[in-house]
C-alpha cells in the first residue's frame, strides 16, 4: 500500500489549495480506500499558534489489486525513447546507407560502430556488476510528511 501511495504522490500534480492536506488523505479519498480521518487541534500559547494534525486509518479488508489497477491506469509509466534506441542496435545498423560510399567513409562508419559496440559491452558489464548498482529512489515532494505522521502510525 505504501508503494502505491508513494507512486501516486510522485506522479500526481497537486493544486496549491490541495497542498494543505496530507498526500495520504488525497490518495484514500481518490481511490475510495475504506478509511477514517480524524484530526486534533493543538494550541501553543507561547507562540500563539493554533495547529491542526491529521490522522488517517484504513481497514485491511479491501482489494489492494483494484486500487493498484486504478493508480497505474491513472498514471501510466512513461517510457524513455532514448533507452529503447540504445537497447536495439540492429535497427540503427540496418538504417545505414552504405551504397555509393567510399572506402574511407565505410572505414569511418565501421570505426563508429566498433566504438558503439564497445560502449554497449561496457554497459552490459557494469549492469552485471553488483558493486556498480545504485539505488534509484524517487524524490519526495516538499509537502510530503513522514508515513507515521500522515497515517497515525498505521501502515499496512
Amino acid at each position: 500500500m505504501q508503494e502505491l501511495v508513494n507512486y501516486f504522490t510522485n506522479k500526481n500534480k497537486f493544486k496549491e489549495s490541495e497542498l494543505f492536506f496530507p498526500n495520504l488523505l488525497h490518495f484514500v479519498a481518490k481511490y475510495k480506500v475504506p478509511w477514517i480521518l480524524k484530526w486534533s487541534y493543538q494550541v501553543n500559547w507561547e507562540t500563539r499558534v493554533l495547529s491542526r494534525q491529521f490522522s488517517i486509518k484504513w481497514w485491511d479488508k479491501f482489494k489492494l489489486e483494484r486500487i493498484a489497477n486504478y493508480v497505474y491506469s491513472d498514471f501510466p509509466p512513461v517510457r524513455n525513447p532514448h533507452s529503447e534506441k540504445k537497447s536495439s542496435p540492429a535497427t540503427s545498423h540496418s538504417s545505414l546507407p552504405i551504397e555509393g560510399r567510399s572506402k574511407s567513409e565505410l572505414q569511418e562508419i565501421a570505426r563508429q560502430l566498433m566504438l558503439q559496440a564497445s560502449q554497449m559491452n561496457d554497459d552490459a558489464d557494469s549492469d552485471a556488476s553488483p558493486a556498480s548498482q545504485t539505488s534509484t529512489s524517487q524524490p519526495k515532494p516538499i509537502n510530503q510528511q513522514t508515513s507515521a505522521q500522515s497515517c497515525g502510525g498505521v501502515i499496512t
